[in-house]
């Protein structure tokens, strides 16, 4: 992070200044010898650059590939001249310190919880000799989970959700314990009593506030390999984001015992596409829809989403799913479910998660229930949760079964094999 972004603010007032929930450690929690500075630095939100964003038939991209927008057709992409909102506190000690970064959980789109640890894939490579990635999970409470590792900078680092807020605990000098990590975390309380967002996430994402400049989408990380979303390709799948009630009455309001509907989202196709408008603000077929879900507490989410194409060239997603790189107790698992449905997923953790699900209808019509409306293109929906206490693959399956609307059950874990492009 640029240092020159940052302004220095007493912690009291960052709320005001801030996009999301600003938490604060107990002061007993903080680890011996160490105190929490008064001043926090903030790093004020900046909108993209107001530039003309190439539209659908102006661009020559023939790849996928996020990496491949390099913009050939003139210009630097306008997103990557914004700066989502973010505050550091400072815990020094007196030979040894830490650093507490935190920002909105969806400001670049909805990552896992280990965001900050997560290992080189695809062509991104670490920044450091020592490869970020997480070496073990901890609980806070009944709420939520957090992880213990090493991060893209290659220093030991905390990281958790709390509230929606996406919280790192850099050690930046010196050496400090689990349990003196652990915590420090467990003890975060927001600094103001009333938070940030109050409201739908669909209203207090990065993308909702510069909806005329921005045309980037929220799409949640998956563990699946290849690439299965439309993130930074918003030439080809122009983005409509909204609240809950913007949602087709077909999506479920609730999911589970304690998640709500926070918002729905649509990308709309690119002028390829073969089939009429359906909701995307007369940009061709829809070619995702996005459902969000949080509990009350926003320290666990859970995303829905349907696919019927990827890419500027609209091909369809990989089926049957591959594993990822990401490192799962189990990469992927077939269920068992009704004959006219094949569901994968894949698990971090047995116990806590995260998990993915990525399933398709084997006869005619949509697969999954966030589809705007009936389409004869094959989709595929995947299904991402974040980690909880307790949150294990039984009850996965069982929320995995309400969206289906069959039973689907846990089944023998398979051996990876080559995934096929099918249409």
């Amino acid at each position: 992070m640029d240092q020159s972004e940052l302004r220095d603010i007493p912690i009291a007032d960052a709320q005001a200044e801030a996009t999301f929930t600003v938490l604060v450690p107990s002061p007993g929690a903080l680890p011996a010898d160490c105190e929490l500075s008064p001043t926090a630095s903030l790093r004020a939100e900046r909108p993209p650059r107001d530039a003309h964003v190439p539209q659908w038939g102006d661009c020559p991209l023939q790849s996928n590939e996020l990496h491949a927008v390099g913009w050939t057709s003139g210009g630097t992409p306008p997103w990557t001249t914004m700066r989502n909102c973010c505050v550091v506190l400072s815990i020094p000690g007196a030979d040894r310190a830490l650093r507490l970064k935190q920002y909105l959980f969806l400001d670049y789109g909805p990552h896992p919880t280990h965001h900050a640890m997560i290992p080189p894939v695809g062509t991104y490579s670490a920044k450091a000799a020592a490869a970020p990635g997480p070496r073990t999970e901890f609980e806070i409470g009944r709420r939520a989970c957090g992880w213990l590792g090493v991060d893209y900078a290659g220093m030991p680092c905390a990281q958790l959700m709390l509230r929606g807020t996406c919280v790192e605990v850099r050690v930046t000098r010196g050496s400090f314990s689990d349990d003196e990590l652990i915590g420090l975390c467990a003890s975060l309380r927001p600094v103001a009593e009333t938070g940030y967002p109050t409201q739908s996430f669909a209203k207090a994402t990065y993308y909702a506030r510069f909806p005329t400049t921005c045309h980037g989408f929220l799409v949640p990380s998956s563990l699946w390999a290849a690439d299965v979303s439309n993130f930074g390709l918003p030439h080809c799948a122009f983005p409509v984001w909204g609240a809950a009630d913007a949602a087709p009455e077909q999506v479920p309001k609730r999911l589970g015992r304690d998640l709500l509907l926070d918002s729905f989202g649509v990308l709309g196709g690119n002028k390829n596409s073969s089939s009429s408008s359906d909701g995307a603000e007369g940009h061709g077929a829809w070619m995702e829809t996005l459902a969000l879900y949080c509990n009350e507490s926003r320290d666990a989410m859970l995303w829905v989403r349907a696919v019927r194409a990827v890419g500027p060239r609209e091909e369809a997603p990989l089926w049957p799913p591959a594993p990822g790189a990401y490192p799962c107790q189990v990469p992927m698992h077939k269920c068992d479910s009704s004959p006219d449905l094949a569901v994968f997923t894949a698990h971090v953790t047995r116990l806590n998660g995260p998990h993915d699900c990525a399933f398709r209808r084997l006869s005619h019509g949509s697969a999954g229930c966030t589809s705007p409306s009936s389409t004869s293109a094959t989709t595929t929906t995947y299904v991402h949760a974040t980690p909880r206490p307790g949150f294990d693959i039984s009850h996965f399956c069982s929320i995995i079964s309400e969206i289906c609307g069959t039973k689907v059950s846990e089944s023998v874990a398979i051996a990876p094999r080559p995934a096929d492009r099918v249409g």
